[in-house]
């Protein structure tokens, strides 16, 4: 995470003394968690704000914890340790790193080539069920959509 970045996270509306994940970082699928505060969920753990500069990490797993208790980042604390989790916390300019380390998904991104492609099939999609519901123009229901969808290759093989 750049300087700029850094600069530029505010914090949530309805807790100032926390980041708001969602201004800080683009590259990471984010979800509100219980307490509707917005985490990046992970294969791991997760990463979630502690404070306005710092992270919380939580992992889970034996051997992700004792892995990354012996290679603890410079700067990253032991908040909370566990038998098979722990709670470390890591400063903002870290977020890319913690979010590796709980192998946190991705955010999905779709190309604007992809975007078009996809708006193609679906117009192509909708005028074929238009042609086959006849002079009514409805759109037919039930096992007529599906059988004109499968037809179309609209929803796979």
């Amino acid at each position: 995470m750049t300087r700029a970045e850094q600069e530029t996270a505010r914090p949530l509306p309805h807790r100032e003394d926390l980041v708001d994940l969602r201004t800080v970082t683009t590259r990471w699928r984010i979800r509100l968690d219980a307490e509707r505060l917005p985490v990046i969920p992970g294969r791991r753990g997760s990463v979630g704000a502690h404070d306005r500069t710092t992270l919380v990490v939580y992992l889970r797993g034996r051997r992700v914890v004792r892995r990354a208790l012996e290679a603890l980042p410079l700067g990253w604390r032991r908040h909370q340790i566990g038998d098979d989790e722990a709670n470390l916390l890591a400063p903002l300019g870290d977020l890319d790193r913690a979010a590796e380390l709980v192998r946190a998904y991705r955010r999905r991104r779709v190309s604007p080539d992809q975007r078009r492609r996809s708006a193609e099939r679906m117009r192509a999609a909708v005028e074929r069920l238009r042609e086959a519901s006849g002079a009514s123009g409805r759109l037919p229901g039930g096992s007529a959509w599906l059988r004109a969808a499968k037809d179309s290759g609209a929803h796979g093989p």
